[in-house]
């Protein structure tokens, strides 16, 4: 039988190896590197230009992944799945007099906390929330960190993605649901989304309960108002296992 030696310093630093080293794998598990295929991403654009003096700004949203889940499968899962993640982009808030003017304008980038649930199909969902996913966008903070206004928290009312509500889906490859945005006093914008990520149906009946796999993200884009701003960005979220 060879005899094998290592030596290190006083710092922990392998100094010496002597003998016939060999490692075998456990289990024949080889571990490698492997490149993340399954993340959303998300943010906005912005172009500035000058027209007879005067400044103008076009700004836009965009959201995206690497895979959208294929709308026909998921449209077959059961159940509920919560998403959480952040927003990005960009806001105007407005201080307003208490005669109603506006006497100053603010605006810059924001990042939030995004909350969404997703219900699908299934006897244990309400019919009439079957296929719908709502949410809310909540904390937006300035480039600094704080808070741009605590009252601010804009509701994601519900997207349907029920293939069989026309008008539903949209988009080159119908993945694209859509509903609208409420802010405070009534105020209201709108908001899309996709899924992404691998998606497996349960139609096992021998196993209980369910081994569906859900989307494993959203991406999507949206704008919003309140009585003293307005908001327009991008979000991702996803699975919270």
């Amino acid at each position: 039988v060879s005899m094998c030696f290592l030596s290190t310093d006083v710092n922990g630093a392998l100094v010496e190896v002597s003998g016939e080293w060999r490692f075998a794998p456990d289990d024949n598990v080889f571990l490698v590197p492997v490149e993340d295929s399954d993340y959303v991403h998300f943010g906005y654009w912005m172009h500035e230009s000058e027209a007879n003096g005067d400044p103008i700004i076009m700004v836009g949203a965009i959201a995206g992944g690497t895979a959208e889940s294929p709308i026909n499968t998921v449209q077959e899962l059961e159940g509920r799945a919560t998403y959480e993640g952040s927003a990005a982009g960009v806001y105007v808030k407005r201080r307003v007099t208490p005669d109603g003017d506006v006497d100053n304008r603010r605006g810059s980038q924001f990042t939030a906390d995004t909350m969404l649930t997703a219900t699908f199909g299934g006897g244990n969902v309400p019919a009439n929330d079957h296929y719908s996913i709502i949410g809310s966008i909540d904390n937006f903070r300035g480039r600094n960190g704080r808070s741009i206004d605590s009252s601010w928290s804009l509701g994601l009312e519900a997207a349907s993605f029920d293939s069989q509500q026309s008008g539903a889906l949209t988009g080159t490859n119908g993945n694209v649901f859509s509903g609208a945005t409420e802010g405070d006093q009534g105020l209201t914008g709108a908001w899309n989304g996709r899924f992404f990520g691998p998606v497996v149906v349960d139609n096992d009946d021998a196993m209980p309960g369910n081994q569906s796999t859900f989307p494993s993200g959203v991406a999507g884009t949206f704008s919003g108002h309140f009585t003293n701003g307005d908001v327009l960005g991008a979000l991702g979220a996803e699975i919270d296992n």
